[in-house]
C-alpha cells in the first residue's frame, strides 16, 4: 500500500468508524471490530482454496462478502480489491481473480493493522491480533 493509500484508507477508517461509534457505542463496535480481525485471515484462506479448487461460484461469493464486511470499516483499499476479484468471478476470469488474491492478502494485513491502531490511538479501544 502506498503512503498516500495508507492515507486514504485511514481517513476513510475514521469517518466509517466514528459513524459507528455514534450510531452502536464503544462496545458493540470493539466486538464487531474484533470479529473482524479475527475472521480476516480465515477468510483469505477460504478464498485461496476456492482459487485452487477453480470453484469460481464460491470465491466470488465470498469475495463479495468481504467487500462488504472491509466497506463498514472504511477499509476501502481492501474492499476494492474484493470487488474487483469479486467482478473477475462474474467474468469467469480465474486467472485474474488469483492474480489479485495475493494483492488482497497483503492490503488486508495492512489494513487490519491500520484499524487496530487507529482505534487504540484515537478511540483507547483494544482489539487483540488474531494467533
Amino acid at each position: 500500500m502506498t503512503p498516500e493509500e495508507s492515507q486514504n484508507n485511514l481517513n476513510s477508517i475514521r469517518r466509517k468508524t466514528d459513524e459507528l461509534l455514534e450510531d452502536l457505542g464503544p462496545e458493540p463496535v470493539e466486538e464487531l471490530a474484533q470479529s473482524f480481525v479475527d475472521d480476516a485471515p480465515g477468510t483469505i484462506v477460504e478464498l485461496t482454496t476456492f482459487a485452487e479448487q477453480k470453484d469460481v461460484s464460491n470465491l466470488g461469493r465470498t469475495a463479495h462478502s468481504f467487500k462488504a464486511i472491509a466497506q463498514i470499516y472504511g477499509l476501502d483499499a481492501t474492499a476494492n480489491l474484493a470487488q474487483e476479484i469479486e467482478q473477475a468471478c462474474l467474468a469467469e476470469n480465474l486467472g485474474e481473480a488469483c492474480r489479485l488474491l495475493p494483492l488482497l492478502e497483503r492490503s488486508t494485513e495492512a489494513s487490519v493493522t491500520e484499524l487496530i491502531n487507529f482505534l487504540r490511538n484515537e478511540h483507547q479501544i483494544q482489539l487483540r491480533r488474531p494467533q
